[in-house]
């Protein structure tokens, strides 16, 4: 007997074609809101770029000191915004990043007289090892736990600034000499201030960009669902770790902006409360937009030197709590939510008027003047 083989074709079932059409509908318009996205990013990142470059125009010497320190706090806002509003990570220790990179370029500045881009440089590599050190221990927490370990790092930081008499100058602090460039004057308020904008420009692009990228994403899964993220193949310790680490590197570098420009550095100005300061600036500008971050960052910088100059300090700390709580309440996206709100409206009176328009002609008849 002759074995006879009996091939049996098992064609895969067609994709339904009904499908299709809304399939590639979507893939539209993921496609096209991530483009008006991206563009948006541009557009502010250019009107941002703008508004920058008049101010040594419009500004004196006072206001633009005041400006110049709005930009630099505005980079660790943003940093800050990264951890807590994108990833989910509530830190409590941002601050203490700015005072490391404050008091590493003082100390790179006044006491080894580096040059200017290696002492940025020095500033870089210090915040990221810094953010390291704080990063690696934090993956095995979170949630209040992770608040209570990166305020001890705080107290721990504050304890050694003031210890450290003989390299930090204890609780008077110490003197910034100033950015090194050879033949330029870099004590001019203009230079500072051009310095900080052109930072807080690339970041701004930079981090405004970040949400659309994989990082973003994996940002996204970490802050929703740990559990979600690891079950979709997201490596979340290294997520985490990533972001702490963009937290460090923009908080370091607005210690070194604001060292440069306050040409001084003390404890006093990198404590707990500081940094409950910037994560209210987070809060108030907006978790999901890095240009909330200059509003956040705007409160947190200009409004309390205006209150003590009204020898009003305490109503600045009363204000603060009540402003917080009311915003919350009626603005949970923020104050950026505000423009969107705006823009929303006006769409909707343009949709209106349009309507009313169209409704007006169609009951005109044809032969009437209008």
């Amino acid at each position: 007997m002759t074995a006879t083989t009996l091939e049996t074709s098992n064609p895969t079932p067609a994709r339904d074609s009904w499908v299709l059409p809304f399939t590639e509908r979507a893939k539209t318009l993921v496609r096209r809101s991530q483009f008006v996205s991206r563009r948006q990013t541009l557009i502010v990142s250019i009107v941002t770029g703008g508004v920058l470059l008049a101010g040594p125009f419009v500004l004196n010497n006072y206001w633009l000191y005041q400006a110049s320190i709005l930009i630099a706090y505005s980079i660790a806002v943003m940093g800050a915004r990264v951890l807590f509003g994108m990833a989910g990570i509530l830190s409590l220790a941002q601050a203490t990043f700015v005072g490391i990179g404050a008091y590493t370029a003082a100390i790179a500045a006044s006491v080894y007289q580096l040059i200017g881009i290696y002492e940025l440089l020095l500033v870089i590599a210090v915040s990221m090892l810094a953010a390291l050190i704080v990063g690696i221990p934090a993956l095995r927490v979170s949630g209040l736990r992770l608040a209570l370990l990166t305020l001890a790092v705080g107290e721990l930081f504050q304890w050694l600034l003031v210890q450290g008499r003989s390299i930090t100058g204890g609780a008077q602090g110490i003197p910034v000499a100033s950015f090194y460039i050879p033949g330029v004057d870099t004590t001019d308020p203009v230079f500072l201030y051009g310095m900080c904008a052109v930072f807080a420009v690339v970041a701004t692009a930079t981090l405004g960009h970040l949400p659309f990228t994989q990082l973003g994403r994996n940002m996204a899964a970490v802050r929703e669902s740990l559990f979600a993220a690891r079950s979709v193949g997201v490596a979340v310790n290294q997520t985490k770790l990533i972001a702490f680490v963009i937290a460090g590197l923009c908080a370091g570098i607005s210690g070194f902006l604001v060292a440069h420009t306050s040409q001084s550095v003390t404890p006093t100005n990198y404590d707990m409360f500081s940094s409950v300061y910037i994560l209210i600036g987070v809060i108030l500008g907006g978790t999901s937009s890095t240009y909330g971050a200059w509003l956040g960052a705007a409160y947190v910088s200009i409004v309390p030197p205006i209150f003590a100059a009204m020898n009003a300090d305490r109503v600045y700390v009363l204000l603060s709590g009540a402003l917080l709580v009311a915003l919350i309440y009626v603005l949970p996206g923020g104050l950026v939510q505000l423009g969107h709100l705006t823009r929303r409206w006006v769409t909707a009176a343009r949709g209106r008027g349009r309507r009313e328009t169209v409704a007006v002609a169609a009951a005109t008849p044809s032969g009437v003047d209008r």
